[in-house]
């Protein structure tokens, strides 16, 4: 076994794995229905395995947050279609403090936001629908809130940046946006799905319950009004080819990027970037431009830290993109 592999202690299909927000542990979740935790500087064994606690059946992913100095653990599956947020009690001792069965089909994704926002942890099913878990401090509880995007399925969701992007003048010193506070954006994500869309979603006056969206991407050039999504049309959707499918889609979101931008590819093989454009006056997202990769884009990460992409395909191959200093991506694994 090459020595940046390990055996994993799952017996059935791997279907995640996340680093925690240090990166010195990662988790893993599949179809046997369990979570493992191990050390990156141990991959021998795991840690510890969250195992029948509250799950029992098949698990699609997995997101960790800190929030007041304590770690959180979110899972998601195809039992009663549930999601859990676990708290890390001690080291290394997750206990169950939150689960969801509202879904009505099985939950893809689960993303918590930026820490920035607080507490919310954002997830999507497969037939479409989203749900956003906040946690109210005032009631030392979390609140949820449901909706339908128009989407034929979520499959793939990412947050957009907390912060507005630092601006500097030529001799690199800060011009505005100093303070945290004036720099906080309204709540804002992105997602995309099996019909050939992506949708950029914000909250209005920061208010979590109250989000409208708009298609920077649509490969079949369908128009939903954002208050009257419905079944027949997501139905219609469903019955496009896979062609255009768009797999993943990924907000560039590091405190301290200059440029607005998301990246998202799929079944055609292309890597997309879009920026938004603040000096346009009609404020609007705009491709920048794109790479044709060899096969089908089944995911795309961003590391922790910024400047590197990591795009899987569906050959399994890997390809890694390095930012350069004109704010273009390029392939650096050829």
């Amino acid at each position: 076994m090459n020595k940046n592999e390990f055996l994993s202690f799952h017996i059935s299909k791997i279907k995640c794995i996340k680093f925690d927000t240090n990166s010195n542990r990662l988790a893993t979740c599949g179809d046997d229905g369990k979570i493992d935790i191990y050390s990156t500087s141990n991959l021998s064994k795991p840690l510890t395995t969250i195992l029948r606690n509250g799950h029992f059946n098949k698990l699609n992913d997995l997101s960790w947050t800190k929030f007041q100095n304590k770690t959180y653990l979110s899972s998601c599956g195809e039992d009663e279609n549930k999601i859990i947020i676990f708290i890390e009690k001690k080291e290394n001792l997750f206990k169950n403090i939150y689960e969801y069965k509202k879904h009505n089909f099985p939950v893809t994704k689960c993303e918590f936001c930026p820490f920035h926002y607080g507490l919310i942890l954002l997830c999507g099913d497969e037939k479409g629908t989203i749900s956003l878990h906040q946690f109210k401090t005032d009631i030392n509880n979390f609140v949820s809130h449901i909706f339908q995007t128009g989407h034929s399925s979520i499959n793939s969701l990412s947050w957009g940046p907390a912060l507005k992007p630092i601006n500097f003048n030529y001799n690199n010193i800060i011009i505005d946006n100093d303070d945290n506070l004036e720099r906080l954006n309204s709540y804002q994500f992105c997602s995309c799905g099996n019909e050939g869309s992506v949708k950029i979603w914000k909250s209005l006056n920061s208010d979590i319950y109250n989000f409208v969206f708009e298609d920077i991407y649509n490969q079949n050039n369908y128009n939903i009004n954002n208050n009257e999504i419905n079944n027949n049309e997501i139905n219609n959707n469903e019955n496009n080819n896979n062609e255009n499918n768009i797999y993943s889609v990924k907000w560039l979101n590091y405190d301290g990027y200059c440029d607005n931008v998301i990246v998202f590819g799929g079944e055609n093989k292309k890597l997309m970037f879009y920026k938004y454009d603040e000096e346009n006056e009609e404020k609007k997202w705009e491709k920048v431009f794109e790479i044709k990769m060899e096969d089908i884009i089944s995911s795309i990460e961003m590391s922790m830290k910024g400047g590197y992409l990591i795009v899987t395909l569906l050959n399994n191959k890997v390809v890694i993109l390095e930012e350069n200093l004109g704010f273009e991506w390029i392939i650096k694994n050829k």
